[in-house]
């Protein structure tokens, strides 16, 4: 057995056919000689075999002429696409990379799948300059599966799009839990042993990020449980609040709490959640866009804060 020109063979049958496109023995014996392989029938026959042996679905069509296609792709159809999407849609990712890991992907496919999904495909014109992004991230998850401490500094961006670290540059130290992705960004969630707390912060934001190669012990967290009470990823203590919507929001507000949201009343024109989670500006402002058509049961408290919210928002016209 030849195991380059097995490595060949299946080389072709990964691009050139799929579920829908096949190849004639003289299809495979041209492309293979295009590689400088020449070979007899009998020869491919036994690959074929072997290669079926081996897992790979080589399917083969009987009739006049016999046509041969490879079912089983690293990846199906909208499998490929979902991840290709995925890929050219994180902005923190320089175009470069994009490009490496699209390719890898791609490789995979058929000549025809990749030309249906980079056709069906929008790529994002908002990447980044460099990888440092993914490098952090890479860094940071080696941090949390070996509970290492880390520092880093934290910053924003000036009107002049220049960097302004927090606190004169001074390092956070901090113990990293868990990374999410939220929005296409993604989010590193700490633990303070100084305040014994848990606090967010968005990894392309971090800068001069070191690790303490010494592990630590960690308290018990539920991911999950924390985030269904972090509202968009904003830090707060969070706090219960019951709102009543009418009933054309459901949509939207399930789309924001999860087809798992409690709805403690409902009526024919209005139901109304309960819900536990940190009650942010963003949180109030995000309430605020529905108008008359969402309103804060309880408590008195955020009541009152709300009614702060939008007079601060009125004071600002007058």
């Amino acid at each position: 057995m030849n195991k380059n020109r097995l490595l060949k063979l299946l080389n072709i049958f990964i691009k050139y056919t799929d579920e829908e496109h096949f190849l004639s023995m003289q299809d495979i014996i041209t492309l293979l000689e295009q590689e400088d392989i020449f070979v007899s029938r009998k020869a491919i026959y036994d690959d074929i075999k072997v290669l079926r042996e081996n897992g790979y679905d080589i399917e083969i069509i009987k009739g006049k002429q016999m046509k041969y296609h490879l079912l089983n792709h690293t990846f199906d159809l909208i499998e490929a696409k979902l991840i290709y999407d995925s890929i050219n849609s994180i902005n923190f990712l320089s175009s470069k990379t994009t490009q490496s890991l699209s390719n890898k992907l791609l490789d995979n496919m058929s000549i025809y799948q990749k030309e249906s999904i980079i056709n069906s495909s929008l790529k994002t014109n908002s990447k980044y300059d460099n990888d440092k992004t993914l490098y952090i991230l890479s860094d940071l998850q080696n941090a949390i599966s070996n509970a290492y401490l880390v520092s880093f500094n934290y910053f924003d961006i000036t009107l002049d799009k220049q960097k302004k670290y927090r606190y004169d540059k001074k390092q956070y130290e901090l113990l990293p839990y868990a990374l999410v992705l939220i929005q296409q960004r993604y989010y590193c969630i700490f633990y303070s042993l100084q305040h014994k707390s848990f606090s967010n912060y968005r990894v392309d934001k971090i800068d001069n990020l070191i690790i303490k190669n010494e592990s630590l012990e960690k308290i018990p967290f539920n991911l999950e449980e924390y985030l269904s009470k972090s509202f968009k990823m904003f830090a707060g203590k969070p706090e219960n609040i019951t709102i009543q919507f009418q009933n054309e929001l459901l949509n939207v507000v399930l789309d924001e709490f999860g087809l798992d949201l409690l709805i403690i009343d409902k009526s024919d024109t209005h139901f109304t959640i309960n819900i536990t989670t940190t009650i942010t500006d963003n949180f109030l402002s995000w309430i605020s866009q529905f108008k008359n058509k969402a309103k804060i049961i309880a408590p008195i408290s955020i009541i009152e804060r709300y009614k702060q919210h939008l007079k601060d928002i009125l004071n600002t016209y007058i």
